[in-house]
């Protein structure tokens, strides 16, 4: 599928298909791609489609796309953006699976500014998606979407580029990127270099009610690993509150600096997954189950105060309030 336009201002809605097979060409989106329009799907399947270059399932520019329970599965782009990719514009995602994704820089997602750049995402679940150098779930570069009820589990990122080494297995943040992350699962993702969990160069990211533990990163930052930057921004970090991040040592004396600013209320304990990995002891397939057991340290330890508007249940829809 390509849509260049609307015609008459309506917006394209496509709704219960599977999109397979697609690409190939030196273009972007193998499944689909968008250019400054608003498509609405529901309920699509995009399935071993590959671009040889940027959106191996779709690819967005400076468009308006929402997407309602939408499953990315085994797609490829050689360069950016696995399952998606979002060049400038704002895209909504709900209810939405990254499964089995592959790119060089955002292995699920990946967004970039131009112009503009935003991105929502609610109830998103990345598992098992790759890249070779950043990002091996998602990758944000100069863009700051807001992560809501979302979990990352066995992402990975395998090679080597430049002096970063297979950066942020799970999320990288790049170029001046401000994400919000509340109420979001990162674990069982491993980097070849650097932050198993996420990676923060010349980004300042924002965690809320965030689990980030049993990350593993194969030369330093299992969680978050933070990289001296340029655009105006001294350093790579993060501001957390009320989350259990590994290695920070937990709000107050005992706060390890090199995770980010200590914003309060947090700990650095065990969650207690019921059974993170599934049935099948795998991270990354589509039975992890990062719930919470009763007696979690991190069970009613958030703020309810960060959630958004109507936001009552957890990924799995059960009651969070």
């Amino acid at each position: 599928y390509s849509y260049p336009s609307e015609a008459g201002g309506t917006p394209p809605i496509i709704d219960g298909v599977i999109i397979t097979g697609g690409g190939g060409l030196d273009l972007e989106g193998g499944g689909m791609a968008n250019y400054n329009v608003r498509p609405i799907l529901r309920d699509v399947l995009f399935i071993g489609n590959n671009s040889e270059s940027w959106g191996g399932g779709l690819y967005t520019n400076n468009g308006l796309p929402t997407l309602e329970r939408v499953t990315f599965k085994n797609n490829r782009a050689k360069d950016f953006g696995g399952g998606i990719a979002v060049y400038g514009g704002s895209i909504s995602l709900k209810d939405v699976t990254f499964i089995g994704n592959t790119a060089r820089q955002g292995g699920g997602l990946y967004t970039i500014l131009n112009g503009t750049c935003d991105a929502d995402v609610v109830n998103v679940t990345f598992l098992g998606n790759t890249a070779s150098e950043w990002g091996g779930g998602m990758q944000n570069n100069a863009c700051s979407p807001t992560v809501v009820n979302s979990v990352f589990t066995g992402n990975t990122v395998t090679g080597i580029f430049g002096n970063i080494n297979g950066a942020g297995a799970a999320v990288m943040n790049y170029g001046g990127s401000f994400p919000t992350f509340i109420n979001v699962t990162i674990t069982g993702n491993n980097a070849n270099g650097n932050g198993g969990g996420m990676l923060n160069h010349s980004s300042t990211p924002t965690l809320v009610n965030t689990i980030l533990y049993g990350n593993t990163a194969a030369i330093a930052g299992p969680g978050i690993y933070n990289v001296t930057g340029t655009y105006g921004i001294p350093d790579g970090s993060a501001l957390i509150s009320y989350s259990d991040l590994q290695d920070s040592g937990g709000s107050g004396t005992g706060w390890n600096a090199l995770q980010g600013v200590d914003g309060g209320h947090n700990i650095d304990q065990d969650p207690r997954f019921a059974d993170a990995n599934g049935p099948d002891d795998t991270f990354g397939t589509a039975d992890d189950l990062p719930r919470l057991l009763l007696d979690s340290p991190a069970r009613d330890a958030g703020d309810n105060s960060t959630l958004p508007a109507g936001l009552l249940t957890d990924l799995l829809g059960w009651t969070r309030l």
